[in-house]
């Protein structure tokens, strides 16, 4: 009996990363403060049996390939942004075998002066 299922996930909060995101002109120049969260659900019942880093996700990979990301892709909104970043999860090579559904917090603070942040979520 496995203690894990495809209902396994791993959270990565609060990956803090800067970019350029926006449509002003000043947010196509200047790099802005950005918050990533992400839920990927998994199936890690071999590691579970077998220990082997081989069977898990390797969280640190996706962590490097989603900053890559955002740092490369200059979105305009969050929601491109968001989406860019679960499709890399999703069908990545290096980890798409194992991730069958994410989601995507995006979080954009000082966006607005009297809010806090701005909040994209993908489910």
């Amino acid at each position: 009996m496995s203690l894990f299922s495809s209902h396994d996930k791993i959270r990565i909060v609060d990956l803090t990363v800067q970019a350029i995101v926006g449509v002003n002109p000043i947010e196509r120049t200047k790099k802005q403060n950005l918050v990533i969260n992400l839920t990927l659900h998994c199936d890690l019942q071999r590691c579970g049996e077998t220990d082997s880093i081989s069977d898990t996700l390797n969280y640190s990979t996706v962590s490097k390939k989603v900053l890559a990301f955002v740092e490369e892709e200059k979105a305009y909104t969050l929601e491109r942004l968001a989406s860019g970043i679960a499709h890399l999860c999703l069908f990545h090579v290096d980890f798409a075998e194992k991730v069958h559904s994410v989601k995507v917090r995006v979080d954009k603070p000082g966006a607005l002066t009297l809010a806090k942040y701005v909040l994209y979520r993908s489910s």
